[in-house]
């Protein structure tokens, strides 16, 4: 009889031994269930971060495309409006010339087209004045004057209104 009792004493010791076994384990379970869950949390906080710095990046980039985008096409429209002005075959207005070329001038234009509508403003406002002092001579009935303006206007081939010859 004590045999058996020894023996349901080991077994009662053994069936302990592995509940205390089990218990750890699903202990030990629970904390990596635990820490896997942290882990986890951790990362996809590091994925939504990434994403929405991503997204930042992303439409910033695209906002700076479109700035681009909306100077060249301002810088070729402005371009395009200059030089239209400038072949124009009618006379072209002083002021309207002044104005294309202060925008065209902020638009950022090429030099080049800049340089020939300066030169056409500047031939343009040396025409304006010759013409006011032609306008000048005829309203005091200066021939002599007149003579000197017209063969002016002539040999430098300047842009008269022709109502005023």
């Amino acid at each position: 009889e004590r045999e058996i009792e020894e023996r349901k004493k080991e077994k009662e010791d053994e069936v302990k031994r592995w509940e205390e076994v089990f218990q750890t384990r699903i202990k030990n379970r629970d904390l990596e269930g635990q820490d896997r869950d942290e882990k986890q949390k951790q990362l996809q906080d590091i994925i939504w971060k990434s994403r929405e710095d991503f997204l930042t990046d992303y439409t910033g980039i695209f906002e700076k495309r479109n700035q681009y985008r909306e100077l060249t096409s301002n810088r070729k429209f402005k371009e395009t409006l200059l030089t239209d002005i400038l072949s124009s075959e009618a006379k072209i207005d002083i002021e309207a010339l002044e104005q294309a070329l202060n925008e065209a001038k902020e638009a950022l234009v090429k030099q080049e087209t800049l340089d020939i509508a300066d030169k056409k403003l500047e031939v343009l406002k040396y025409s304006k004045g010759v013409e006011e002092e032609l306008q000048t001579a005829t309203a005091e009935k200066n021939a002599d004057k007149m003579r000197e303006l017209i063969a002016k206007i002539e040999g430098e081939n300047l842009i008269i209104e022709p109502k005023i010859l």
